[in-house]
C-alpha cells in the first residue's frame, strides 16, 4: 500500500512538472512570437522612416540645387539690373549735358535777338535823324537863300548910301545940315534927325555883317549835316549788315539747336527704354525671389529630420507637461493660501466672500501686456505674410510671417512660456521653441534664423524678455525674424498654424 501510494505520488509530481513544463514553453513560445513580430514591426517601420529620410534628403538635394539655380538667376538679374542701372545714370548724365548745352545755345539765341531789336532801333533812330538833317539842310538852304537875298539888296543899298556919301562929302554934308538951323528948337530937331540918320546907317551895317555871319553858319551847318547824314547812312548800312550777319546766325544757331532736341528726344526715348528694361529685370528677380522663398518653404519642410521632428514634439510635450504641472501647483498653493485664510478669519462672510474670487478654471502662469496675449517679437516690417504665396509658375504656404529690419535687432518672446526648444537647425538656423498656455488654451511660438541664441531648453521665460537677434542662419536669404503661432502645439505638418495678424502682430 505504502509503495503504491508512493507510485502514485511521484506520478503526480511528474505529471505536474510536465504540464508546467508544457506551460512555460508555451508561454516562452508565445512571448518569443510577440517579440519577433514587434521586431519586424520595428524593422518595417525603420525600413519607412529611412525610406522617408532618404526621400527628404533627396527631395532636399533638389531644392538645394534649384536654389543654386535660382541664386545664379537672380545673381545675373542683379547683373543685368545693375548694368541697365549704370546704363541709365549715364544716359541721365548725357541728357542733362545735352539739356544745358540746348539751354546755353537758347541763350545765345536770345542774346542774338536782344542784339538784333538794338541794332534794329538804333538804325530806326539814325533814319529818323538823317530825315531829321535832310528837313533841318532843306530849311537851311531856304534861309540862305533869303538871306543871300537880303543881303543882296542891303548891299545895293549900301552901296548907294556909301556913293551919296562920297559925292555929298560925308561927314560935312551933316555938320552944313546942323548949322544950317534957323533958332535953337531947329537945331535940336536937325541934330536928332542926323543922329537918326547915323544910327539908322550903323544898323543897317550891323545888321548886315551879322547876316553875313549867320549865312557862314548856315552854309557851315549844312555842310555838317550833309556829313553826319552821310556818316548816319553809313552806319545804318554797317548795322544793317550786322542785323542780316546776326539774324542768318540765328538761323543758324535755331538749326542746332532743333537738331539738339530731335537728339534730346531721341536719347529720352532711349533713356524710357533702359527704364521699361529695368523694370522687366526687376520684375523677374521679383519671380525668382518668389520662387526662391518658396523653395526656402520647401527646405524647411524637408530638411528638418524626423528625429529633429520627433524631438521637437517630445520637449514640446515635457514643456507643456511642466506648464501644467506649475499651474497645478499654483492652484494648490492658492486653495491652500484661501483655506488657510478662511481658518485664520472664522470664515467670516466677508473673507468667504473676497476668496470666492477666481475660484474655478485653470490659472494663467504669465501676465501678458497685450490684450491678444501676444506682442510684436521684433521690431521691423512684414516682409512677406502668413498663407499661400504665389508667383509666376509657384505657389507654396508660408506657415507664419518674416520680420525685416537692418542693423542689431532684438527678438523677445512674445508671451510668456517655457522653451521647449533652443538649438540649430540646419533649415531654421538658430531658433528658439517656446511653449505657453494662455487662457486654458495651448500655443507653441517660434523664431527662426536667428543670429545667436540667449535662452536654453527649459529655461522659463516672460514676455518680452530676450531670447536673441534678428539673423540670416539656416536655409535664410537676408536678415530677417521667422515667426510662427500654433494653436494647440507645433507638429510635424504645421497644420495648427496660425496667422500672427489675428494677435494684431503686424
Amino acid at each position: 500500500m505504502g509503495k503504491k501510494t508512493v507510485k502514485l505520488f511521484l506520478a503526480a509530481i511528474l505529471f505536474i512538472g510536465i504540464f508546467q513544463l508544457t506551460a512555460v514553453a508555451d508561454v516562452s513560445a508565445k512571448s518569443i512570437g510577440d517579440l519577433q513580430k514587434e521586431k519586424s514591426q520595428v524593422n518595417q517601420k525603420h525600413k519607412e522612416v529611412k525610406s522617408d529620410l532618404d526621400e527628404a534628403k533627396d527631395r532636399l538635394n533638389e531644392i538645394k540645387q534649384k536654389q543654386k539655380n535660382t541664386q545664379s538667376e537672380i545673381n545675373k538679374l542683379d547683373e543685368k539690373a545693375s548694368n541697365t542701372q549704370s546704363q541709365i545714370d549715364k544716359k541721365i548724365k548725357e541728357l542733362e549735358k545735352k539739356e544745358s548745352q540746348i539751354n546755353t545755345k537758347q541763350s545765345e539765341i536770345d542774346e542774338l535777338n536782344a542784339e538784333i531789336n538794338t541794332l534794329e532801333t538804333k538804325i530806326k533812330e539814325l533814319q529818323d535823324e538823317i530825315k531829321q538833317l535832310k528837313e533841318e539842310i532843306k530849311q537851311l538852304k531856304e534861309e540862305i537863300k533869303e538871306q543871300e537875298a537880303s543881303i543882296e539888296k542891303r548891299e545895293d543899298l549900301l552901296k548907294n548910301r556909301l556913293r551919296s556919301l562920297q559925292k555929298n562929302g560925308g561927314d560935312i554934308q551933316y555938320l552944313e545940315v546942323i548949322l544950317g538951323s534957323k533958332n535953337f528948337g531947329d537945331f535940336i530937331n536937325r541934330t536928332v534927325a542926323v543922329n537918326k540918320i547915323m544910327e539908322q546907317d550903323n544898323q543897317i551895317l550891323e545888321t548886315h555883317i551879322q547876316e553875313k555871319i549867320d549865312l557862314e553858319n548856315n552854309k557851315q551847318q549844312v555842310e555838317e549835316n550833309k556829313t553826319k547824314v552821310e556818316e548816319n547812312k553809313v552806319q545804318v548800312e554797317k548795322d544793317k549788315e550786322t542785323v542780316t550777319a546776326q539774324r542768318d546766325q540765328v538761323a543758324s544757331e535755331k538749326k542746332q539747336l532743333e537738331s539738339q532736341k530731335a537728339s534730346l528726344a531721341a536719347e529720352k526715348s532711349k533713356l524710357d527704354n533702359l527704364f521699361v528694361k529695368l523694370e522687366d529685370q526687376l520684375g523677374m528677380k521679383d519671380t525668382q525671389m518668389a520662387k526662391l522663398e518658396k523653395q526656402e518653404e520647401e527646405a524647411h519642410n524637408h530638411q528638418m529630420s524626423l528625429s529633429e521632428k520627433e524631438e521637437n514634439l517630445r520637449s514640446q510635450k515635457s514643456a507643456f507637461d511642466k506648464l501644467i504641472a506649475q499651474q497645478k501647483e499654483e492652484e494648490r498653493k492658492r486653495k491652500e493660501k484661501q483655506n488657510n485664510s478662511n481658518s485664520s478669519s472664522n470664515n467670516s462672510s466677508s473673507n468667504n466672500s473676497g476668496s470666492s474670487n477666481n475660484d474655478s478654471g485653470s490659472p494663467e502662469i504669465e501676465q501678458t501686456t497685450s490684450s491678444s496675449g501676444f506682442i510684436k517679437p521684433a521690431a521691423g516690417y512684414i516682409s512677406s505674410g502668413f498663407g499661400h504665396r504665389s508667383c509666376s509658375g509657384c505657389s507654396s504656404y508660408h506657415p507664419g510671417v518674416d520680420i525685416a529690419q537692418g542693423g542689431t535687432v532684438p527678438v523677445k518672446a512674445a508671451a510668456s512660456g517655457i522653451v521647449s526648444r533652443s538649438y540649430f537647425s540646419s533649415s531654421y538656423g538658430n531658433v528658439v521653441f517656446v511653449s505657453h498656455i494662455i487662457k486654458g488654451q495651448k500655443y507653441t511660438t517660434v523664431y527662426a534664423h536667428m543670429r545667436n541664441r540667449a535662452v536654453s531648453t527649459g529655461q522659463t521665460v516672460s514676455q518680452g524678455q530676450y531670447l536673441g537677434n534678428m539673423g540670416n542662419t539656416g536655409q535664410s536669404f537676408g536678415q530677417h525674424l521667422h515667426f510662427e503661432i500654433h494653436r494647440g502645439g507645433w507638429n510635424y505638418s504645421k497644420s495648427n498654424a496660425v496667422n500672427p495678424a489675428s494677435f494684431g502682430i503686424r
